[in-house]
């Protein structure tokens, strides 16, 4: 089990988790409030390179937006180009998420809900650890971490947590995170305030996004509070991750964001793509010298190993000549056996070469399989070459236009893959005289 350590930027504080994610198991070590203006001094005392850390962005652009319906791998830069547009933004990051498909009267559309924010943030971020030598393995919104584990099979769920001074409200239909919203708190506590700017957000749900939540979730300790108990029109609830500490369950109530946060969410990383490339390319760095000193040292062994063997052998093959009777006789009649072989060797190089090419007429039969419903041989001319057959084929096309021309003698070449071992090397077609040119080398 792989240890982490997860920082929670929140505002003027920041939380600190000390823990690991296995098998769905959540495991807390250790954990530590300290105020945001000490995570320099933090760094610098902290022996570990690798942090994740959670963020609260203050100033998303966030919206659900339309898009054609198209692939995987074209979705992505599709979404940009639409940010792009209506935030108008131009270094930024962002995660999206798919809500679903839908017909409309322009064809199929996917809804998807997109949150950006600028470059300008998320490297200041990266920077505060780079700056120590650290580096930032992810980077989360919160938003996303505590969305994704609250979600509620067939309910609409509206999140309420706080960051510093802040309450977010976050609405996750359909297990999708589609909206955050924050707003001040005069307390860090769960208020008649916070309930009131609930509600607010409960009637915007409503009457804009056409969504009435069914179950208010509450993070960590604000689910205690009495004023929890008095939500209207939905079921409440209080969240808090199942893990295993030695720390009181209690005590964890505050640091529910960095705790999820163990557990690997790569969906919902933020980083700069030009941070995470260069991330990579240092990771492959790492362990390819990491594998290169390895392979050096086994060779290293490998070598002192075999000159060990042969020194033992060469020792031991001097005595066992030592032993030999009449050694130069023997010798000396391998040599003239030797040589009266070797005049042989070209005749039965000839005969092997010969055994091993192909069949011409093996490789006749096999033409009537190939596509040719419009062509018109000329010239047929087949030749062994090095172990093989060298075919040349001439001829021309019987067609009414240019593309007809085109589109037969691809066919024709496309069908020679029916025939095992050949390989078209070089073809010509002049498409105006509606002629061709074509080797073909078959083993």
């Amino acid at each position: 089990m792989s240890a982490s350590i997860v920082i929670s930027l929140e505002g003027l504080s920041t939380r600190v988790v000390y823990g690991a994610a296995k098998g769905g198991v959540l495991t807390v070590k250790d954990a530590l409030v300290m105020p945001t203006a000490q995570l320099e001094e933090f760094l610098d005392r902290e022996q570990a390179s690798e942090f994740t850390v959670v963020n609260h962005f203050s100033e998303p652009f966030q919206d659900v937006i339309s898009v054609p319906a198209v692939k995987k791998r074209l979705l992505r830069k599709i979404v940009e180009l639409e940010v792009r547009k209506r935030a108008g933004l131009t270094d930024f990051s962002f995660i999206h998420t798919v809500i679903g498909t839908r017909s409309t009267d322009q064809g199929k559309k996917t809804d998807v809900y997109v949150f950006a924010v600028k470059n300008e943030e998320t490297r200041a971020i990266i920077e505060r650890f780079s700056s120590k030598g650290k580096t930032v393995k992810a980077l989360y919104p919160d938003a996303f971490i505590l969305s994704a584990a609250m979600a509620v099979p067939d309910e609409d769920v509206l999140c309420v947590s706080a960051s510093g001074d802040k309450k977010v409200f976050s609405l996750i239909k359909d297990g999708t995170l589609q909206f955050t919203r924050e707003v001040l708190s005069n307390s860090t506590e769960l208020n008649a305030f916070d309930i009131q700017n609930l509600d607010m957000t409960v009637n915007y749900c409503r009457q804009s996004l056409r969504v009435l939540p069914s179950v208010v979730m509450f993070a960590g300790r604000l689910g205690q509070a009495d004023a929890a108990a008095s939500v209207r029109g939905a079921k409440s609830a209080c969240f808090r991750p199942q893990v295993a500490s030695i720390m009181a369950r209690e005590a964890l109530s505050d640091f529910t964001a960095p705790v999820l946060a163990l557990k690997p969410q790569a969906a919902f990383d933020i980083s700069p793509d030009a941070y995470r490339a260069e991330k990579l390319k240092t990771t492959l760095l790492k362990y390819s010298s990491i594998a290169f000193a390895a392979m050096a040292a086994f060779l290293l062994i490998m070598t002192y190993s075999a000159l060990r063997d042969a020194g033992a052998a060469k020792q031991e093959l001097q005595a066992s000549l030592a032993a030999l009777p009449d050694i130069d006789a023997v010798v000396t009649s391998h040599e003239s056996r030797k040589a009266e072989f070797e005049r042989y060797v070209p005749f039965i190089n000839i005969l092997n070469q010969g055994a091993s090419a192909p069949d011409p007429a093996a490789l006749l039969s096999a033409f009537p399989g190939l596509d040719t419903s419009r062509i018109t041989f000329s010239l047929i001319n087949i030749t062994p070459s090095d172990g093989a057959l060298k075919v040349r084929l001439e001829g021309s096309i019987r067609a009414s236009s240019y593309s007809s021309t085109q589109s037969y003698f691809e066919k024709f070449a496309a069908s020679f893959s029916r025939i095992k071992g050949s390989q078209i090397v070089e073809q010509r077609l002049l498409i105006k005289e509606k002629t061709f040119l074509m080797e073909v080398a078959c083993r």
